[in-house]
């Protein structure tokens, strides 16, 4: 599996030293700061990686994460339906605190979204949102320890938590905790750690046509099938809906079930988001591969008893990471909940659904480097794979 770098993480500590959640910072493979790339994308990247993206390192979804947001994104409705108990929504000292900002954290408040406040000037024009704030980091590098405890005298009034920024030492850490700070963060306690993995993009055009279809009133099946035209956008929104963050007692396993969890609103302002980072390299012949063979499998269950077409469509798609992102389906697998009919279909082949998969795949090989030997399969089964070919170069046409 070709693995990038996803975003770096660095834990933030209770007054046990225990790990209370985790800041997510922007990195990617090229260096570039967030600055560079556009406060926006960077912000949209750390999440959809975040959320979405295939990787071992689990650890920073399992406590609350701290994701720095600028004002545009803020002000942009443009984000991800991530459960608000996950989440901290950290402003930094380069939004100016307006009525507009205010508004806005009031309205993410009342969602259930807090917030943390991060550099900003202990001046009185920030009191607004110091009154909206969960977390307040105080920056203690270097400063005098008066100044550090006037200032977090200052914010007693305002009932949030205090966390001590950049602390250094184990003595640092001990006169901070006897100060009374809640939360403490710096390389004495871990320094930032680099995620990687595989991210996970869609192509452009299918991002906006969810946009369009969701704000136009399309139906539910109209929707729903946009979502599936696009392989790589079916598992992110599966990805989604199955990763620890929802933390569901059963796994959803058909794309529609998927669907009707996030919801038309969270759907929309995902593929908002989704759309600043769609990427231009994806292997169109790739997605031909895979969306046939998806096709297949649902088309050949519909002529099956006791076979869910929706399931063995989806199950096409997973069967296909190695294909579609370099990422053996069994590698996929662990990295998500799947229930155990679709690992032992994918993974085992075997079951209903395997039996649908063999065939599909076999047919594959045998098209690509024996097709003489398809006399030998039934006329049926080869009109069930006509049907789904010319289905998938439509699709491939219509995002061209």
């Amino acid at each position: 599996m070709t693995e990038s770098i996803l975003l770096a993480s660095q834990g933030i500590y209770n007054r046990k030293r225990e790990l209370f959640g985790t800041e997510l910072l922007f990195r990617n493979e090229s260096g570039s700061t967030a600055m560079e790339v556009g406060e926006s994308v960077a912000t949209s990247e750390v999440i959809v990686n975040h959320v979405t993206s295939i990787t071992k390192e689990i650890s920073h979804l399992q406590r609350p994460a701290f994701i720095n947001v600028c004002a545009n994104f803020l002000l942009s409705e443009a984000f991800l339906p991530i459960d608000p108990q996950y989440l901290y929504i950290e402003l930094v000292e380069r939004i100016d605190v307006t009525e507009e900002i205010v508004s806005a954290v009031k309205s993410w408040k009342r969602k259930g979204f807090r917030f943390a406040l991060d550099d900003f000037e202990f001046t009185k024009d920030w009191n607004p949102l110091l009154e909206l704030a969960d977390v307040v980091k105080i920056d203690v590098l270097g400063m005098d320890v008066g100044l550090v405890r006037r200032r977090k005298l200052s914010l007693a009034a305002f009932g949030c938590k205090c966390l001590a920024e950049r602390v250094e030492t184990l003595e640092e850490f001990e006169v901070f905790k006897e100060m009374g700070f809640d939360l403490f963060q710096g390389y004495f306690l871990a320094r930032p750690k680099i995620i990687k993995g595989t991210n996970i993009r869609p192509e452009q055009a299918s991002a906006s046509a969810i946009i369009n279809a969701t704000s136009s009133g399309s139906s539910f099946d109209e929707i729903a099938d946009t979502v599936a035209r696009d392989p790589r956008l079916s598992v992110q929104v599966l990805k989604m809906v199955n990763s620890p963050l929802y933390n569901l007692e059963s796994p959803v396993d058909t794309i529609r079930e998927a669907i009707v969890f996030l919801g038309m609103e969270s759907l929309r302002k995902w593929a908002i988001v989704l759309s600043l980072l769609s990427a231009s390299d994806n292997c169109k012949e790739a997605h031909r591969i895979v969306l046939n063979r998806a096709k297949f499998c649902e088309f050949y269950a519909k002529e099956l008893k006791g076979v869910d077409p929706e399931k063995a469509f989806l199950m096409g798609l997973l069967s296909g990471m190695d294909i579609l992102l370099g990422v053996l389906p069994e590698e996929f697998a662990k990295t998500i909940n799947l229930g155990e009919e679709m690992n032992l279909a994918i993974i085992e082949r075997e079951g209903r659904l395997g039996k649908v998969l063999k065939l599909a795949v076999n047919l594959e090989n045998l098209i690509n480097s024996q097709p003489e030997k398809l006399v030998h399969s039934k006329q049926s089964v080869l009109d069930i794979y006509h049907e789904s070919f010319f289905w998938t170069e439509e699709v491939i046409k219509s995002f061209s």
